[in-house]
This record gives C-alpha cells, structure tokens and sequence, in this order.
C-alpha cells in the first residue's frame, strides 16, 4: 500500500449521516486529511442547510470511530470531539473529481431514470413488430417477444441508473482500495502467524516467532447479483413462453377432406352401406332406390326472402337499447320540444375481405305543418382502421328531429362486389353478443352458410312482437337441415332442387310453401346424406315467399 492515498467520493443524505456534498479523502501515515469541497448540513426529516465554504482539517486515526459498509455505500464517522459540525458521512460515487462528479450526478440520474421508466415498452413493441415471421409467428409469439425484449431492456437501464448513482466498477475499485487503506492504518487487518524459525538456537535462547501478514485473496470480477438474477429471470420467462408457444401453435390434425355437394355421393354411400349391411330393412333402401334415377343438384343455401335482394356487404343495424332485436329506427316524442332520435348504430362487416375507416352518415330532419322536410342535420360516425371480416362496431346516437336517412361508405351487396361471405367462427362470435340485433343479424348469416348453428341461436333469441316472431322463425326455415332453392315456375310446372345437408337419409319429406296455406308437395323417394334432386311437378297458382322441407307429420 502507498504511503499516501487520495481518492474523491459523494456524501450522500442517509440515517446516520449529518453532511452532504462533494468530499476528498487522503490518507497519509499518520494522519487523515478531510477536504469538504461542497458540503453541506444533513439531518434526516429536515431540509439540507446552505453549503459551505471550502474547507480541509486533517484527523488522527484514533479519531476514527467507525468505518462500515452497507451495499454499496461506506460510512465514516469521526469523533465529534475533534471534528464538528461535519462528521458523520455516508460516502458513495469515488472518483478522482468528486467536484465534477457532483455537477453531474443529480442531472444524469434524472435522465437514466426517466430512461429507464419510458424506453422499454416502446422498445419492446417496436422489437415484436419488426421481428420477421421466421423467428415469431401470431399475435402471442410477438407479444412474447416484445415483454422479453421490454424486460431486458428495463434491467439494462435499471443497472445504467444504477451506475450513476453509485459510479460504476471504478468507484467500487475506488472505494475498496479506500477500506483496505483505512483498514491497514487503523490496524484492522489481521496477522496470523504462516511459519516457525527453524534455525537451531543456544540453549535457553528464546525461539523468534516470525509473522508473515497473509493478504485476503482478490475477488474475481463478476455480475452483480441483482444483474445474475434479471438474467436467470429471463432466461426461465424465454423457456416457459417457448413451450407454452409450440403447445398453442402446433396444428391440430385434421380430418380427411369430404367432398360434400358432389353429385353421385348417395350412390357411393348405398353401396357401401349395402357392402357392409346387407341385411338393410326394405323401406329405406327402397327409398334409397327410388330416388337414385332423379336428377341430381346441389343447393349452397335455402331460397329466403331474407337475402332475396342480396347480402350487403356492409350491414347497418339500428336498434334500441340491449333487448331490442333490431329494425327501423323511431323518433320519440318529447314533453319539452319536437321530436328526438335515441338509438344504436352498429356497422356489421359480411365480406371475407377486411374494411377500412369506415363512414356512417345519418341525416335527421322533421317535417312542418305544410309537410316540407325542414332542418336536415347530418351526424357523422367513423370508425378508424379495419373492419375485420365478421366483426361488428357500435355507436349510441341522440339527435332531434321525426325522420332519419343513413348513408355509409360501403353500399351494395356482396354479390356486386364479388366477394365471398365472412367466416363462419367470426359470425358464430356475434351471436354470443350482448345486443340481441347482433345475435340476430349472427344468426342470419349463420344461416345463409347453412350452418346448423343458426338455426339453434335463431331458436335461442324469443321475439316480442309478430314481427320479430316472423323473422327469426325465417332464420330458422332457412337453417334447417334439409333446404329448397332456384325454384322456377314455367308453364303451370315447378321446378326445384332440394338437398338434404343433414348427417342421415331422409326417407320421407314434404315440401312446404310459408307462409301458412300453402300448397304441399311430397317428395317420393326421400334424399340420401348430402344428397340433393331436382323435382318438377305440376304447380297451379302464386309462387309462395318461401319454401320448406320437413317431415310429413310435422307441424
């Protein structure tokens, strides 16, 4: 160790601590000198005092009464007999210019702090977007992805914020070499005796103890414990979000591929059913039989008044309030003033193709007592982004007035935009919606798909009025496992196709007009699975809005 030994440091406000400021320490062989350059009073639960003067006094070391480490921070008391006022300090931050060091120390922890409190989520969600799908995949994998990366970027910053406040490795060398020289000259450092003199000595000579003063081992440089913990941490959160990843993303089997509207599948499925049962009871494959000689055709959905016009590929639905099931939407008389429109909008996207920034127009105004339309006001709703195929957005509308018009930026129907329905699953989802006019406008197009799905939440939903009763039990007609569509008639003769889409053969069938009294029209034969005919028969009077195919004795 050198004779002398300076080093800087920062006294921090702590507990035991009466002094605050930039401090320079040098230790000679008999004496410490203390060099307040900036300090000043420090009492805990109190403003610091003004600063003071430069100043330095040298301290013998039997002056010293104390020399702790706590963490990072070594404390230094001196006997209050000798030194005053200043002379409990809390040192942290060694350096060769603790002037200098504490110009910056308050400015540069700020900054790192705020850092480390903005820069990670940012961070991290930039990571997860800009990964490439080869290292992640789905909405899970990047917002795994871009924690992880928020995570290590906060440990980084936090271990940045750190390094101000306390220096670094070089103010941890610094004030190590510090508590060793203290140690050394308050003679704290302990002696163990390493050998014996061997060398042979007179008689009655005393034997001389050689003392040999074994030096403590140096410490490897490592991570700090809470950097080796962060680490570990992260590394255990990588592992887990990688299996539970690969459980989620792995792809289910699936099932062989069925060819379900073909033609020639009933006879494929009768020949195969008589392989392995022979033993057939007459009636059905009589029935089976029977129809094998029709005219075969395939129906995608059941003929209804519902889509007659077409699907839109923008639906827009007005209802009042949770429990309504939707419809036109009513002015409401007022006690105070005219009329006023109080209702919901929802915009429901059909397609399979995704809708941008879509545009709600609606125009109210009210008529005087000549029957002129006066004071039109247009309210205009937005919906910022994408529509996703299937989905639906709202928006609750309170206006004045006794009519409304409505306008959007998406008109027609899919049809004339030549694009294809939205997913079965999102339409499924709109009918778990609290908003009955949702879960009925789910349940239509479920049953535009012919799914049985459409069916079952048509029956789910109760209507209030004959109206409502009306239309969801249309839902229901066209959601039925057995469906009629392209319905012709041409010169006193009808011609239909009927397909059974249901996981059975339907061995006797009737076709119904709706509304009730109707003409009935049996189907000889009945249909096999996923089968459909093509009927033409004599037909005398109106076509019927719709058509349906049930059993003979249902009602």
């Amino acid at each position: 160790m050198p004779r002398f030994f300076s080093v800087g440091a920062l006294a921090l406000a702590a507990p035991r601590a009466n002094a605050v400021g930039a401090v320079r320490l040098t230790l000679a062989p008999t004496v410490l000198e203390v060099e307040l350059l900036r300090v000043g009073g420090f009492s805990s639960g109190f403003a610091s005092s003004g600063v003071a003067e430069p100043m330095r006094f040298t301290v013998p070391y039997v002056a010293v009464r104390g020399l702790v480490r706590r963490g990072r921070m070594l404390y230094l008391a001196l006997d209050p007999g000798v030194v005053a006022p200043y002379n409990r300090f809390a040192l942290a931050r060694f350096t060769e210019d603790p002037a200098e060091a504490l110009t910056r120390a308050y400015l540069s922890r700020a900054l790192a702090r705020w850092v480390s409190y903005l820069v990670p989520l940012p961070f991290g969600a930039l990571v997860g977007w800009l990964s490439p799908a080869t290292l992640v995949s789905g909405t899970l994998g990047r917002a795994s992805l871009a924690l992880l990366a928020a995570l290590a970027a906060w440990a980084l910053l936090r271990e940045i914020v750190a390094w101000q406040s306390w220096g670094g490795p070089l103010s941890d060398r610094s004030r190590d070499a510090l508590e060793a020289a203290m140690a050394e000259r308050l003679g704290l450092v302990p002696e163990v005796p390493a050998a014996l003199d061997e060398t042979p000595f007179p008689l009655g000579a005393a034997r001389s103890l050689v003392r040999v003063r074994v030096a403590p081992e140096p410490r490897a440089p490592g991570l700090p414990a809470r950097a080796l913990a962060a680490v570990t941490a992260a590394a255990v959160f990588v592992v887990c979000v990688m299996v539970f990843s690969q459980r989620l993303s792995r792809p289910a089997a699936l099932p062989p591929p069925v060819e379900m509207l073909r033609s020639g599948l009933g006879d494929a499925a009768r020949r195969t059913h008589d392989a392995v049962a022979p033993a057939e009871p007459e009636p059905v494959a009589a029935v089976l039989a029977a129809a094998a000689e029709r005219p075969r055709c395939a129906c995608m959905r059941a003929d209804s008044p519902l889509w007659a016009e077409g699907i839109p590929a923008l639906q827009i639905l007005t209802f009042a309030g949770e429990d309504d099931l939707g419809g036109p939407a009513v002015a409401r008389e007022d006690r105070q003033g005219p009329p006023r429109f109080d209702f919901d909008v929802a915009a429901v996207n059909d397609g399979a193709q995704p809708l941008r920034d879509v545009r709600v127009t609606l125009t109210f105004a009210r008529r005087n007592k000549a029957g002129q339309r006066v004071g039109a006001v247009d309210r205009g709703l937005f919906w910022s982004g994408l529509l996703a195929p299937g989905h639906a957005v709202k928006w609750h509308v309170k206006a004045p007035g006794s009519e409304v018009r409505i306008d959007a930026s998406v008109t027609g129907t899919l049809d004339d935009a030549g694009v294809e329905p939205g997913p079965v699953v999102a339409f499924a989802e709109l009918t778990r919606s609290r908003f009955r006019a949702v879960r009925a406008h789910g349940a239509l197009m479920l049953a535009y798909l012919h799914d049985p799905r459409g069916r079952e939440a048509a029956l789910a939903l109760d209507g209030r009025t004959p109206e409502d009763r009306q239309r969801l039990a249309k839902i229901a007609r066209a959601g039925l496992p057995v469906i009629a569509c392209d319905a012709k008639l041409h010169e006193g003769r009808l011609g239909i196709c009927v397909f059974n889409g249901a996981a059975t053969a339907r061995p006797e069938l009737e076709l119904r007009g709706a509304p009730a009294g109707a003409p009935r029209i049996p189907i000889t034969g009945g249909l096999g699975v996923h089968e459909g005919v093509r009927l033409d028969v004599g037909f005398d009077g109106t076509m019927p809005e719709e058509w349906g195919v049930v059993a003979p004795g249902d009602p």
